[in-house]
């Protein structure tokens, strides 16, 4: 969680389509809020998209995320935002 209200807070993400074999299974990603896009972790947390997305649960509510602040996140990595 962020120190100050002035941290962006990230969390984990899998994304749904993704080449097992090229990978040897299912990767994360680190999405930070605000920000555009996401960043591959280059782990592999699961050969099966069930497995990743509760190991992917556990590493945020271990950050302290709910849920609601994971979808909340993501949804802010897809809004383009004009610089002010």
């Amino acid at each position: 969680m962020p120190e100050s209200k002035n941290e962006k807070r990230g969390c984990f993400y899998i994304q749904n389509m993704q080449d097992i074999d090229r990978f040897g299974g299912i990767t994360p990603s680190w999405v930070t809020e605000n920000e555009p896009g996401y960043s591959s972790l280059g782990l592999v947390w699961g050969r099966t998209m069930k497995d990743a997305k509760k190991r992917c649960q556990l590493a945020n509510e271990n950050l302290g995320l709910s849920e609601h602040d994971v979808a909340r996140i993501v949804a802010s990595s897809l809004i383009r935002r004009k610089d002010k």
